[in-house]
């Protein structure tokens, strides 16, 4: 086995002391012959921290994963799974 790097920054602004901005993109490819593939997942959320161990948020998600095989005739084959939208949540810490 070997490991495959995901790459992928995330940040967090602070705008007062209960309100917040994160956001993160997470960027994958890979092709070694015959698979080829990726992956991409985008995100960006708006937390209220109610109290200290209680935030309320809501975000938008969009994430995109493609996957094929060629295998010159033993092996045809493709995956594709996508979908994008808003969420609510709430996040507890201790």
């Amino acid at each position: 086995t070997c490991a495959l790097p995901l790459f992928g920054v995330r940040g967090l602004w602070r705008l007062t002391d209960a309100l917040y901005v994160s956001g993160q993109a997470q960027y994958f490819d890979v092709n070694v012959d015959p698979y080829s593939g990726s992956l991409i997942d985008l995100k960006a959320a708006l937390v209220w921290q109610v109290t200290d161990h209680l935030g309320l948020g809501v975000a938008y998600d969009d994430f995109d994963f493609r996957f094929d095989i060629d295998d010159e005739g033993d092996f045809n084959g493709r995956l594709r799974w996508e979908y994008g939208g808003l969420m609510a949540f709430a996040s507890l810490m201790f």
